[in-house]
């Protein structure tokens, strides 16, 4: 991005006068959104989740158990070892796919790249967090908190937070479902230069 575009569209931002070279993370404009792309928006959401219901979560015509059979059997039945494959298969998977983005998006354009992005991720990604609280009881325990004073209300506290770093991710949501042309972003301000993946530290808590 070059610094004569990009401090263009910093003008709009009420970061203007810090004049960025990239772009302000917590920057949101109401006036700029447009009703009918977000109505887009959600029929597209319930569109794909109906998708992801029928291919991979349903009991009765997903793939989702075949997939975590695939693991389990791998891992001679340790739920451990399991959980440990499947985090290890969506990392490699979620985060290849991240790195091959400028590829992906010159070879088939931004929005398909994206939507094949989050079409292998999100299935992966529910599959690995239903397993883990699924089997969260399960082996030897190394410590047992419940009980002490304060623990409750320090997690309660740490998953609120997480909320908020989740926030960079989700306030450019159209981009983010490819309604809107998906675009590399080079963050100047907030969380997300700080962290360089907020949503990651936020799934972290």
């Amino acid at each position: 991005m070059s610094t004569s575009s990009s401090s263009s569209s910093s003008t709009s931002s009420p970061s203007s006068s810090l004049q960025l070279v990239g772009e302000d993370a917590a920057f949101f404009d109401l006036s700029a959104q447009s009703l009918p792309r977000w109505l887009f928006f959600g029929a597209e959401l319930t569109v794909v989740m109906a998708i992801l219901w029928f291919v991979w979560l349903s009991p009765e015509t997903g793939l989702a158990r075949s997939w975590v059979r695939f693991f389990e059997e791998r891992a001679n039945g340790d739920s451990t070892t399991a959980m440990v494959l499947q985090l290890s298969a969506f990392a490699v998977l979620h985060s290849g796919l991240a790195f091959l983005r400028p590829w992906g998006e010159a070879t088939i354009g931004p929005r398909a790249w994206r939507v094949l992005f989050a079409g292998l991720s999100l299935p992966l990604a529910a599959s690995s967090v239903a397993y883990f609280i699924n089997h969260r009881y399960d082996g030897i325990p190394l410590w047992d908190l419940r009980g002490t004073p304060g623990l409750h209300s320090l997690l309660w506290g740490a998953n609120y937070v997480s909320f908020f770093l989740l926030y960079p991710s989700t306030f450019n949501l159209l981009e983010v479902a490819a309604v809107d042309e998906p675009k590399l972003h080079l963050w100047e301000t907030g969380v997300a230069r700080i962290t360089r993946h907020p949503q990651a530290w936020g799934q972290l808590l």
